[in-house]
Parts: structure tokens; sequence; C-alpha cells
């Protein structure tokens, strides 16, 4: 980790430093009506945890962590968060984010569990409440009783469902699914046909 003055001194003998920092002063310098997004003038995974933070429109927001990625290039960290706003640029961004966000302000299912209605939802689907309660195997709504063809050269063809198949074969579920999904061709010598 690195101290605050650290950063403050990467970022201001860098040649993006400059456009970071007149980000950030102007953030500090004015109010924002509408969608705002809090950043971390000092990243997290540079500084640890700290609450020195600006509001920023998502464009700018965007922008901040592609200056930030490149001022510290050998950092993942801020490489990933630049990733994860996605690579479509920042007008794109702010865009998706502020109809993500309107979204959000409406009648939506998520949006009716956040606070007060989420425990009452939560006591409903507990125990006989939930409808998949006590159903198991065949029973359980997401059992796929698809009837796959298996060979293996010792035990020959084996036509089972991919739950019997793995349970008698001693075999991983995720290898089993990935081999009915052709994304595994082959799981301890087993291929489907």
């Amino acid at each position: 980790m690195l101290s605050s003055s650290e950063v403050d001194q990467i970022i201001e003998n860098h040649k993006w430093g400059p456009h970071y920092m007149r980000l950030i002063e102007r953030a500090h310098t004015r109010e924002l009506d509408g969608y705002v997004e809090n950043h971390h003038v000092y990243p997290k995974c540079l500084v640890g945890p700290n609450n020195y933070k600006v509001a920023l429109t998502a464009e700018e927001h965007y922008v901040a962590h592609q200056l930030l990625t490149k001022i510290f290039p050998s950092h993942t960290g801020l490489a990933y968060a630049a990733f994860a706003m996605g690579n479509e640029g920042h007008r794109t961004y702010g865009w998706l984010r502020k109809r993500y966000a309107d979204k959000l302000k409406g009648n939506t299912y998520g949006h009716k569990l956040r606070g007060r209605k989420r425990p009452e939802h939560s006591a409903v689907m507990s125990g006989e409440g939930n409808p998949c309660h006590g159903k198991f195997g065949s029973n359980h709504p997401a059992h796929d009783s698809t009837i796959y063809h298996f060979y293996h050269p010792e035990h020959g063809d084996v036509y089972s469902t991919k739950y019997d198949f793995r349970m008698k074969y001693n075999l991983a579920h995720q290898h089993v699914g990935q081999l009915c999904r052709g994304k595994q061709k082959i799981c301890k010598g087993w291929t489907i046909k």
C-alpha cells in the first residue's frame, strides 16, 4: 500500500496527472444535480480504506478511472476497475448508468425487495413458504430429466440422466454439466454421443 502523499507525488509527476487533478478540483467547486457517482480520490486498492471522495458525473467517473490506469499502468486493481466500467467510451457509459439508475427508481422487482420489503419477502420464501421446500432429485423444478448417451472404453454405452450418471461413477457435477453442454470433450475417459 502507498500513502496518500506518495500517490499525490506520482500523480503530480505523471503526464496525465494534471488532467486527473483538474477533474478532482472541479468536482470540489461545484454542486451536481441528477445522477452522480462517488469516486475515491485515493483509490482503495492503492492506499486502503479512506473517505476522501468526490461526486462525479458518470462520464467523469469513467474518465477518472481511465486516467488512473494510465498513471498507474502496472496496478491490476485499477486496470480491473477501468475494465469493469466497459470499453464503450465515457458517453456510452454515462448514458447506460443513468438509464440503469432511472430503472431502479421505478417499480422493478429488485427495487421492491430493497429496504423494508426484503425481510418480509425472506420470511415468506423460507421454509415451507418456498415452492422448492422439501423437493429433491426428480421432484425439484431444476431437475434435468434428459437422458444422455455417455460412452467409456471400459464401461461401454450408458444411457442416464446427468445426476444419476455422476452419482454412479463419482464424477464432479461441473465436469458432467460441461460434458453435456459440449464445453468439455472428455471427462475421466467418458465422452458424450
